[in-house]
């Protein structure tokens, strides 16, 4: 019995001498962090990195070791992204060949960036931030994207003032009440981003591809993604041109899909026949399926469908009223719902109204909701 107690007691000694030394060590990773001292340091072997190493040879599963390596590969993404931004191109090598040292599989949000920098194809200024080239309305664009392949047509959308909500009496309580809004210039995706154009994305993020029901996808609208998702194609869209892309605000869809007028779609103050997809409008696609982009005319401001077909997400948080969250983005830790605008291929007209609002869940997606892009110039 009593060597058995001694043993008992030997083990928990030597436990918490373990404990102890890995807590020290610990404190000395925290201060190569602190130095960035990552995976080289002024004495061969003493870096965060190898420190963290050391840690989980000892306990495996030690939570703060893992964080460690993890803010480590953090960085290493974040100094390889403004190194791109700012021409810094050998930079960027350096950064990447380190971080592959924490992680030899390049994670995914860092996109295609290894392949362009080993691409021997690759424009040489290609990653820098673009000027502002929306110098006339209505002037189209499309920004290179990294290995030599293009983003969505682009419309530039000038700056002006309107009256937001359902100025014609026709619509619900929610689009009330009628208020000017002055909008800054932005520029606009000149159609609903298309299967060809999220596919892109999911190649180079292994993001979830999304159902085509079966319809087709190329030239179709995107159907079947959620606000998160839509969101995150944006952000790609930034990290491969360097122009920041975002979802509309609920003030700027509006005031594109009006297009300096005030009448109940747009265009006109009837839906009219075969001149959008909607239920009872005349289409061949009407109350079936989506419509490949373009099929009907574009506004006065250049932008395609922007009457059904799809309900679009924007960035705003809804509420019952308009009050004052319609002119910006809401946050992405609120969880509370996003506007939709533009109704789609199986709702009625009324719903397909300019002022029409509809809302869902960020995470929730369907086969009538997709979504386009602005870009601030």
């Amino acid at each position: 019995m009593y060597h058995y107690l001694v043993l008992f007691l030997s083990l928990i000694i030597s436990s918490n001498l373990v404990a102890q030394t890995i807590s020290e060590q610990l404190s000395e990773c925290k201060k190569h962090l602190r130095a960035n001292h990552l995976t080289s340091g002024k004495v061969q072997g003493k870096n965060a990195l190898a420190c963290y190493q050391e840690i989980l040879k000892k306990d495996r599963s030690n939570v703060k070791a893992l964080k460690g390596i993890k803010q480590i590969q953090e960085r290493y993404i974040k100094w390889i992204k403004n190194a791109l931004k700012q021409g810094k191109e050998n930079k960027a090598k350096q950064y990447l060949a380190s971080l592959r040292l924490v992680n030899p599989t390049v994670p995914a949000s860092l996109g295609s960036f290894d392949i362009w920098l080993d691409s021997p194809i690759r424009n040489q200024t290609q990653f820098r931030i673009p000027r502002a080239i929306c110098n006339k309305p209505n002037q189209v664009f499309r920004d290179r994207l990294l290995y030599e392949e293009l983003g969505p047509e682009m419309v530039c959308i000038p700056a002006g003032e309107f009256k937001m909500g359902d100025n014609q009496g026709k619509g619900n309580r929610d689009e009330q009440p009628v208020h000017e809004i002055s909008v800054k210039a932005f520029a606009m995706s000149r159609h609903e981003i298309t299967f060809e154009e999220y596919d892109r994305f999911v190649k180079s993020t292994a993001a979830k591809k999304p159902d085509d029901e079966g319809w087709g996808r190329d030239n179709r609208p995107v159907i079947w993604v959620s606000w998160q998702e839509a969101t995150a194609y944006t952000e790609w869209l930034s990290q491969q041109t360097g122009r920041h892309y975002r979802l509309p605000t609920e003030a700027e869809w509006e005031y594109a899909a009006r297009a300096g007028k005030q009448k109940v779609y747009g265009y006109s103050n009837q839906i009219g026949k075969n001149r959008a997809n909607c239920a009872n409008s005349g289409s061949q696609w009407s109350n079936n399926l989506t419509a490949p982009v373009g099929s009907f005319a574009y506004n006065d401001f250049g932008l395609y469908d922007m009457v059904g077909n799809v309900w679009e997400w924007t960035c705003s948080a809804y509420q019952t009223r308009y009050r004052g969250g319609e002119i910006i983005c809401a946050e992405k830790d609120n969880y509370s719902g996003r506007v939709l605008r533009g109704g789609s291929w199986f709702l009625d007209k009324r719903l397909c109204r300019v002022a029409a609002r509809n809302w869902s869940y960020i995470n929730s997606s369907y086969n009538n909701v997709g979504f386009r892009v602005v870009a601030e110039p």
